[in-house]
């Protein structure tokens, strides 16, 4: 299942991208890269400044976003185990993860967040979509608070929130990690943190 179109557009109407200076843009997840592109804008206009860089396991998938001229590279790999970037590369994530649980007991949603994170640059934009009940998980609010610095939260309209409870968190990553500790305390003082629990 990939992310719904409409959705991604109406989410990239919370995003300015500049028209010069080029942007690096990290989508470990992309599926048919129809969602990366609407919000991006890349499917309504020309933007070579923003280049987007891909990660799907799916060969024939794969192959089809492969082609696409907006799609900068996609890499067939899977991006928990395949993939080394360098650290501080991308300026940009745009992430729905996969939902569900690895071998080992890990959430993907939780190992997809720890290690995109290592590859954006300070100040770097993210934009993760989960489920509601994973973004209301302590361990997931942990890993995301000590990051990013909450923007905006919001679920997806009535239709499509019936059918997945999907949400949509979008953070600026902080100059440095912060304990979820010191983050909890903030929250109580009225602090932005408070934004990271939905509901």
């Amino acid at each position: 299942y990939y992310t719904d179109v409409g959705h991604s557009a109406s989410i990239g109407r919370f995003l300015q991208f500049p028209e010069d200076g080029e942007v690096c843009c990290l989508e470990p997840s992309i599926g048919d890269g129809k969602a990366v592109l609407a919000v991006t804008g890349k499917d309504r206009e020309e933007k070579l400044n923003i280049k987007i860089f891909g990660v799907e396991l799916n060969e024939d998938t794969h192959r089809d976003v492969s082609r696409n001229k907006d799609i900068h590279i996609c890499l067939k790999a899977d991006f928990t185990t395949d993939v080394t970037i360098s650290q501080s590369s991308f300026s940009f994530l745009f992430m729905t993860p996969p939902y569900g649980t690895q071998e080992n007991g890990e959430r993907y949603e939780l190992v997809f967040l720890r290690k995109a994170m290592t590859y954006l640059s300070k100040g770097a934009v993210a934009v993760v979509v989960v489920a509601r009940y994973m973004a209301e998980q302590r361990e997931f609010l942990k890993e995301w608070c000590g990051c990013f610095s909450t923007e905006h939260l919001y679920r997806f309209r009535e239709k499509e929130y019936e059918r997945f409870q999907q949400v949509v968190l979008i953070g600026r990553k902080k100059e440095k990690n912060i304990s979820f500790a010191i983050q909890a305390r903030s929250e109580k003082k009225g602090g932005r943190g408070k934004l990271c629990n939905s509901g």
